[in-house]
């Protein structure tokens, strides 16, 4: 089962290395995120690259915990069946819904 973190972006610093720590998110090289398209300021796309809050901070974090972050750029629905296809490791930003359950583990800070 996949793992999908939300946390407010002010605690997200605070949470990353608990999040490593207990292996929440695996040791790999490299981590497939999702991108929003048009969330400015979240998570958007400018020139062909990934920019916002959001991006920033997965950026910061693999830097922290040696990992490449990977942006998939797409739609919410084309990332939401990526994920649920098991060809996304994390979607960037998502809300809870008793819906939701049914393929997530989601973990709340």
């Amino acid at each position: 089962m996949k793992y999908v973190i939300y946390i407010p972006l002010i605690f997200f610093t605070l949470i990353s290395n608990e999040l490593f720590a207990n292996n929440l998110i695996s040791k790999k090289e490299k981590i497939f995120f999702s991108a929003e398209l048009d969330w400015i300021p979240y998570s958007f796309y400018k020139d062909n690259l990934p920019k916002g809050y959001i991006i920033d901070y997965i950026k910061l974090l693999g830097e922290k915990e040696n990992f490449e972050p990977i942006f998939i750029n797409d739609t919410w629905d084309n990332n939401l069946k990526r994920f649920k296809e098991k060809r996304l490791d994390v979607l960037s930003a998502i809300g809870y819904s008793k819906k939701r359950e049914e393929f997530i583990l989601l973990q709340m800070f």
